[in-house]
């Protein structure tokens, strides 16, 4: 088997209705029944290893493997619980690897995984969701993944409601769910997933990135400003008045940009 091209590992297992040991044997004759596993910790290695690309394909390769064997220990009225965590897992990190080139792929996939919520890996099921829906927005693809939206919301709602401090995974998924309201025009929903994302980080440039988007859009920060336009605007009616009508009109220009 060759695993340096894990594009051609297609492993395909149709029961016929006669001659099912045969069918069985030929199967085993050119797939190991422990392919799967093999992949899943083939992917795992080129993952570490930086290798981004191939890993994806593996886990790939481990998914269609997972799906074969399943029909063949079907047959065989058996089961490989391990060969069925292999192939589910491969998917969630098949999901994650995918969603920097093809964000909108990885979301589909994860949405195509919730019936199998109750089977899959807790963790990692609630890593995938997150890091597809952080990585596709603060990658700029965020239409791509607004689908994931409601149940990153839901996954994080829950963390804060239990009064837990986030994940640097969950701060990131919060900070997305920020810039979405931001950009959508919801600045005042902005503010509180900005400032669950910032108290998430554990680096100090990228927690300044989302105090300072939480800044710009928290109700006191507009407070601040809004207060500070009324005391420009007294400052150049007085000099209206005091017959400083130049210096009133270079401070009106100084101040229209913010209004």
């Amino acid at each position: 088997m060759d695993f340096s091209s894990p594009g051609s590992i297609r492993p395909e297992f149709n029961l016929p209705e006669k001659k099912r040991g045969r069918a069985i044997r030929k199967f085993a004759a050119n797939y190991s029944f422990n392919l799967t596993i093999a992949l899943f910790y083939a992917a795992r290695l080129r993952e570490q290893d930086g290798d981004l690309v191939k890993a994806e394909a593996l886990y790939r390769a481990c998914v269609r493997s997972a799906r074969a064997a399943a029909k063949v220990f079907e047959a065989m009225f058996a089961a490989c619980r391990e060969t069925e965590d292999c192939g589910r897992r491969a998917a969630l990190h098949a999901a994650i690897l995918a969603t920097p080139k093809a964000p909108e792929r990885a979301a589909r996939e994860i949405l195509a995984l919730t019936p199998e919520a109750a089977h899959l890996p807790p963790d990692l099921w609630r890593e995938a969701r997150l890091r597809v829906y952080a990585d596709g927005v603060l990658s700029g693809q965020g239409d791509a993944v607004e689908p994931l939206a409601i149940l990153v919301r839901a996954l994080l709602s829950e963390s804060l409601g239990r009064d837990e401090p986030l994940s640097a995974t969950e701060g990131y998924a919060a900070g997305a769910l920020g810039l979405r309201a931001e950009h959508a025009g919801r600045p005042i929903e902005a503010a509180p997933w900005y400032r669950a994302a910032a108290d998430a980080m554990t680096l100090d440039s990228e927690r300044e990135v989302f105090e300072t988007r939480y800044r710009a859009v928290s109700p006191d920060a507009a407070a601040t400003a809004s207060t500070a336009i009324e005391q420009a605007y007294a400052e150049i009616m007085a000099l209206e008045k005091t017959g400083r009508t130049h210096r009133a009109r270079q401070c009106a220009q100084h101040l229209e940009p913010i209004l």
